[in-house]
């Protein structure tokens, strides 16, 4: 099983900018599963800013095009959704 182990920032995955890493357990048998970037302070105000910059513009983006956004997640949802 692949796991993405990098920070999602600004729309991409990037490293920890200290490199650091942190190691995931599996719960049963203690067995690394994987090393996962660690957010330092540094990597969490950069997150923060580009969150804060994502709020803006779609802050600012006409009503129309946010409903056509949502609608469009709305059908990844179902799209991903388990048949019964």
């Amino acid at each position: 099983m692949q796991f993405q182990t990098k920070l999602f920032i600004g729309g991409e995955f990037v490293d920890a900018q200290d490199r650091g890493r942190i190691e995931v357990l599996n719960p049963h048998d203690n067995s690394v599963l994987a090393g996962v970037s660690e957010a330092p302070a540094a990597d969490f105000r950069t997150g923060v800013a580009a969150a804060s910059k994502a709020v803006r513009a779609g802050r600012d983006a006409p009503a129309a095009d946010r409903g056509r956004l949502l609608l469009k997640l709305a059908d990844a949802f179902e799209g991903r959704r388990p048949r019964s």
